[in-house]
């Protein structure tokens, strides 16, 4: 890998480097063989064209990308993924303002970058220390807190979070609405759940109501002002933290989800109340899981409409009714949202 692709190691480093590993861990016939093929690989250079081989991607992705996107946003997005992501965290201000929590990372030492968010920060280099401001502050990447500002929940309402586990998009509506209202916390597994609450406790937070179970067997009714569904998804905008799925993926998994990830929009759409809204959000660059799903569910359910947040800090970030965050651009997980109202009988 370094003969092919990494330029700043000089090539005699990268052979007498391997050939002693080779020694080490083998003995001296491994470390002979070793010898010759490096010397012959650095002196041919066969290194692959195609990108998706350079940037290690499957084909299928790559070509996917470069249909929907173009080959040179392709090419960027895949390069992005190979490096390394950045660590967000949310300040708690329930608990203390964002200037006294800067001053205590200055403190302990402790580089951070302010964001378009007052309340978030991008972390850099840092160890146990951060430990000592526990409840304080929520690790939270910058795109998934775009999606708690892009549902512009109201004090006082009843929000349902559908998926919420482990918490964070859960945990940042009780701040935004100053933990005034009723969050319905809802997800599947049990274990998730009880981090949530953990989380939550940590916090000192008070309106959120967990709940266990599975969304398309529960019985619901209209009775929420804001509805949250963060659907499981492929995840190829998070590739950056979990490069693995980028070869458990499979070209079919992708109509697989978009269909399942319908029947759960269609279900939580029965929550909301007239006038309500609902917002659906993934973290995958694929369009079928992120405006197909939502024109299907229009298509199907004209009682509902696309409706635009005034949210001036999203900036760049909104898309008309969409919510739509750069990972590349931004240093952080690529999302996408859509906001929909019900419209009043």
């Amino acid at each position: 890998y370094e003969l092919l692709f990494l330029e700043r190691v000089p090539e005699y480093a990268s052979v007498k480097e391997g050939v002693n590993l080779a020694r080490r861990f083998g003995h001296s016939g491994v470390a002979s063989l070793a010898n010759a093929v490096l010397r012959k690989i650095a002196a041919v250079k066969p290194a692959p064209k195609e990108p998706w081989i350079l940037l290690s991607h499957p084909e299928w992705l790559y070509r996917k990308w470069a249909s929907a996107y173009g080959r040179e946003k392709a090419l960027s997005i895949m390069e992005d993924n190979n490096g390394p992501s950045s660590y967000y965290i949310r300040i708690n201000t329930r608990r203390i303002a964002p200037e006294d929590f800067k001053a205590k990372l200055s403190s302990l030492g402790i580089t951070y970058e302010e964001t378009q968010f007052e309340e978030t920060l991008r972390i850099f280099f840092f160890g146990e220390e951060l430990g000592e401001l526990r409840g304080l502050f929520t690790v939270q990447d910058l795109s998934s807190q775009a999606v708690s500002r892009f549902l512009a929940p109201e004090k006082k309402g009843v929000i349902y979070d559908l998926a919420a586990a482990p918490g964070g998009k859960t945990t940042h509506i009780a701040e935004i609405i100053d933990d005034e209202g009723a969050i319905i916390a809802l997800d599947r597994y049990r274990s998730r759940i009880k981090i949530l609450m953990r989380r939550s406790i940590e916090l000192g937070h008070s309106s959120i109501f967990p709940v266990v179970g599975d969304l398309l067997e529960l019985p619901l009714k209209a009775s929420a002002d804001f509805v949250l569904l963060d659907v499981p998804c492929s995840g190829t905008g998070t590739l950056k933290r979990h490069p693995e799925i980028r070869w458990r993926l499979k070209p079919e998994d992708i109509g697989k989800l978009a269909r399942y990830q319908l029947r759960l929009l269609e279900k939580a759409s029965l929550l909301v109340k007239d006038g309500g809204i609902l917002v659906y959000s993934t973290c995958t660059l694929e369009p079928e899981e992120n405006e197909g799903v939502v024109e299907d569910f229009l298509r199907k359910n004209p009682g509902f409409e696309l409706a635009v947040a005034e949210r001036s800090e999203l900036g760049d970030f909104l898309d008309g009714p969409y919510l739509r965050v750069n990972g590349v651009v931004n240093k952080s997980d690529w999302t996408f949202a859509a906001r929909l109202r019900r419209k009043s009988s």
